[in-house]
């Protein structure tokens, strides 16, 4: 637990272990499964702060915390945010499509498709219910 970085998750892992797993090509998050809105590792500080203070206080030597500028890399994450935020409303456009017009078999993957992009989160809700889904998904619920 020396470079501790949180994931857009919100959820921390040491960054040594999380760049392997993304680097062996997983784009979602380790413990809840849910997709990565973006690969940015954001330094834990105050953790770290912690840490070096236990450290100190038990005469153990830490490595210092990587350098790197966090307001640039929130004011980064915000706008990837945004990005994200656009992606997923095409997406939900592209599945509602496919609920409206798909064969039976499609229209269940589509379902199941939908419900893991509204458990990411209330703005993929928002967008899901905006594209006109929910009476697509309570027709399909009641056959």
């Amino acid at each position: 637990m020396q470079d501790l970085v949180i994931v857009s998750t919100g959820q921390m892992y040491d960054r040594v272990s999380i760049s392997q797993w993304m680097g062996k090509g997983h784009c979602s998050c380790p413990k809840t499964g849910q997709i990565l809105a973006h690969t940015r590792l954001i330094p834990n500080r105050a953790l770290y702060n912690l840490i070096s203070q236990w450290c100190n206080a038990h005469g153990i030597p830490l490595d210092p915390m990587e350098n790197t500028d966090i307001t640039s890399e929130f004011v980064a994450m915000a706008s990837s945010s945004k990005a994200a935020i656009e992606a997923n409303k095409a997406t939900t456009e592209i599945l509602v499509q496919q609920l409206s017009n798909g064969t039976q078999g499609a229209k269940t993957v589509t379902a199941r498709e939908l419900h893991l992009l509204a458990k990411t989160g209330k703005e993929n809700r928002a967008c899901i219910a905006e594209a006109g889904a929910i009476p697509l998904l309570h027709d399909l619920l009641s056959s």
